[in-house]
C-alpha cells in the first residue's frame, strides 16, 4: 500500500480594498442623500421665510433691516437719513433713515408691501449702561475697543399709524 502526501490547501487572499463598482455605489448613494437634504433644507428655509412675513408683516420688514445693518461696514462714509437702498452702504447712513416703500435686507424694494413703511433710529450705548444712550454721534462711528454698543431700532408703519418698533444691539 503507498500513501500518497497530499499538500494542505492554501486559501487564495483575494485582493484588499473596494471594487469600483462598490465605490461608485457608495459615492452615488451618498450624493444622493446629499441633494436630498440640501433641498429639504432650502424648501424649510423659504417655508420659514414665507410664514414669518405672513404671520408679522412688521416684524419681517424690521428683521430685513437688522440683516442689512449687521452686514454694512462700520467706517463712516458721512452720509446719514437713507431713503432708498441703493442709498445705503454703511452703517451711518441707517441713521434716521426712511425707507417707503419698504426695504428688504439686499436693498431691493420689498414687493407686495403697499403702505408700509421703515423709519430707522441708531444710537450709542456705553456697556455699563445699556439703559440710557449716550451723547455720542451714532454718524461718526465707534471703535471696536471704545466699551460703547450701537442700538437699532426699527419702526415700522402702515398707512402712516405705527404698528410696532424692534431693537437691536450692534458691535462696533
Amino acid at each position: 500500500m503507498t500513501y500518497a502526501v497530499v499538500a494542505p490547501r492554501t486559501r487564495r487572499a483575494g485582493p484588499a480594498g473596494f471594487t469600483l463598482f462598490e465605490v461608485l455605489l457608495a459615492v452615488f448613494i451618498l450624493g444622493t442623500a446629499l441633494v436630498a437634504s440640501t433641498w429639504s433644507m432650502t424648501a424649510t428655509a423659504r417655508t420659514k421665510e414665507a410664514y414669518d412675513q405672513a404671520k408679522s408683516p412688521a416684524q419681517f420688514l424690521a428683521q430685513e433691516i437688522c440683516t442689512l445693518a449687521d452686514g454694512l461696514p462700520r467706517t463712516p462714509i458721512g452720509m446719514t437719513g437713507a431713503t432708498s437702498g441703493f442709498a445705503v452702504v454703511a452703517l451711518d447712513s441707517l441713521v434716521g433713515a426712511h425707507f417707503s416703500p419698504p426695504i428688504l435686507a439686499d436693498g431691493s424694494v420689498a414687493p407686495g408691501f403697499d403702505g408700509w413703511a421703515q423709519s430707522v433710529n441708531l444710537s450709542v450705548y456705553d456697556l455699563d449702561d445699556l439703559a440710557t444712550p449716550t451723547a455720542a454721534d451714532p454718524a461718526a462711528g465707534l471703535a471696536p475697543e471704545a466699551g460703547s454698543i450701537y442700538r437699532l431700532d426699527v419702526e415700522v408703519s402702515l398707512d402712516g399709524e405705527p404698528v410696532d418698533t424692534f431693537s437691536w444691539w450692534i458691535n462696533p
